[in-house]
């Protein structure tokens, strides 16, 4: 070590926080029982000059690596290359006090910590503009993945965690990432969200957007999902995703409204795609709906376009029910080989459709 590293019974391994913390490594450590096992920060030296954190083990302590930036969104942070953070109670952590963002995180794994594995959001943390690729976060006793706003997060695992397996805020760009047997959630967003090829297997509901929206999804994967494979709220678009095996396939929530799903495909769910009360204005356009319970169930919901969907298969093609779903314009749709085509309850115009 120079004389910018120190150890401390606070920290394990860490700098001390001055303008001069910059172009360190720290390689090949096992740090454990400590408060913090590793804690490194970037202040103010530009980009050039980055401290790096690389094939490190922390475990048993509280925080396992922690890293800090004061430079804002677009910050240059910590790199971190193939760490673990095994049994701490948070595994790798953005200190809360300067947790400005801007960090690299490759190839890292969180494994078995108390709560969660990456924590990068929530806690009053606010981490901006963080770059994490391909890591790891398995049996955490929280969430896998808790990321702010403004993040890339590509090609990252979240497995068998007992909350949430990637939960994001706004702004998030979220692609090629895999989660799978997470208890309750697999990916969480809240606003203007980008989620492309992703896949949620095996947990309470695959993808969930319940309050926000104008987040985009396309060609992403939920399978045998118990609640439901894709649930969302207002303002979404949602194209060329596959829901196959969940209990409901695609679900609209209750009071949301203006969105657009096109070119998607619900297979052998129980409801392959659902319209809850209230629900009002949403498209549903030119999707596959086969093999499934119920094809398309609209329940007290209005003023919906349900026009050119493929519904063949199902033991119900289309229901509407409840005392007020009314004024759904149901268009030049496809409802064949179903047991039981349509069944009205309510008003709405059903008009050149093949049966």
């Amino acid at each position: 070590y120079d004389n910018r590293l120190y150890r401390s019974r606070q920290n394990g391994i860490g700098t001390s926080g001055g303008g001069s913390d910059f172009n360190i490594t720290i390689k090949n450590c096992v740090v454990q029982n400590f408060p913090t096992g590793i804690k490194v920060g970037f202040v103010d030296a530009g980009p050039l000059h980055r401290n790096v954190i690389i094939n490190n083990t922390a475990k048993n302590n509280r925080y396992g690596i922690k890293v800090y930036s004061l430079l804002g969104q677009n910050s240059n942070g910590v790199i971190l290359i193939s760490n673990t953070a095994r049994n701490n109670d948070y595994g790798f952590i953005s200190d809360i006090t300067y947790s400005a963002g801007g960090h690299n995180l490759v190839s890292n794994i969180a494994a078995n910590n108390r709560y969660d594995g990456f924590a990068f959001g929530g806690l009053g943390i606010q981490s901006y503009s963080n770059s994490v690729d391909s890591n790891i976060a398995e049996n955490n006793g929280g969430s896998g993945f808790v990321f702010d706003d403004y993040n890339n997060l590509t090609a990252n695992t979240a497995f068998n965690n007992t909350n949430k397996g990637f939960s994001v805020g706004n702004y998030n760009i979220l692609n090629s990432n895999l989660a799978k047997n997470n208890k309750f959630i697999g990916f969480e967003f809240e606003l203007y969200n980008k989620l492309e090829n992703n896949t949620a297997i095996s947990s309470l509901d695959g993808f969930t957007n319940t309050f926000g929206g104008d987040n985009t999804l396309i060609n992403n994967t939920a399978i045998n999902n118990i609640n439901s494979g894709f649930r969302v709220y207002s303002n979404n678009n949602l194209t060329n995703n596959t829901a196959f095996n969940n209990s409901d396939g695609f679900v609209i929530i209750r009071f949301g409204r203006d969105n657009v799903l096109t070119l998607n495909k619900a297979e052998k769910n129980l409801g392959g795609f659902i319209l809850q009360p209230d629900s009002l204005n949403n498209k549903i356009n030119s999707n596959m709906v086969l093999n499934n319970f119920n094809g398309i169930s609209l329940y007290e919901s209005d003023s919906n376009n349900l026009s050119l969907n493929l519904i063949t298969n199902n033991d119900y093609g289309m229901i509407t029910s409840g005392v007020s779903s009314n004024n759904n314009a149901i268009v030049s749709n496809i409802i064949k080989h179903n047991k039981i085509g349509f069944s009205f309850l309510s008003t709405s115009s059903a008009v050149n459709n093949t049966i």
